[in-house]
């Protein structure tokens, strides 16, 4: 077996306390995973993305916040929910 420098200290730590931790992805906040939901949290399909079009009365998730929309519009990365209240109000 051939192991790279890093993976075999890992290897060598695991066998020396016999210990490993696994850690879910969510849990360990993996760039670009969803938040991961809180007790009392409203779980959404359609968190908020640039590059999408988006319908007056529609509900997005935003940094654990939601949104509904003010205005029919295709978003822009300057455009998030937080950072244009004439597009988005929080609900």
């Amino acid at each position: 077996m051939n192991l790279r420098r890093p993976h075999a200290a890992v290897l060598a730590a695991v066998l020396a306390t016999g210990f490993l931790a696994v850690v879910p992805p969510a849990v360990a906040g993996v760039p670009g995973d969803p938040p991961v939901p809180g007790p009392g949290d409203v779980i959404y399909d359609n968190f908020w993305q640039p590059g999408m079009q988006y319908k007056a009365g529609e509900l997005v998730g935003h940094h654990r916040d939601t949104y509904r929309c003010l205005q029919s519009h295709t978003s822009l990365p300057e455009w998030a929910p937080d950072l244009m209240p004439a597009l988005w109000q929080q609900v």
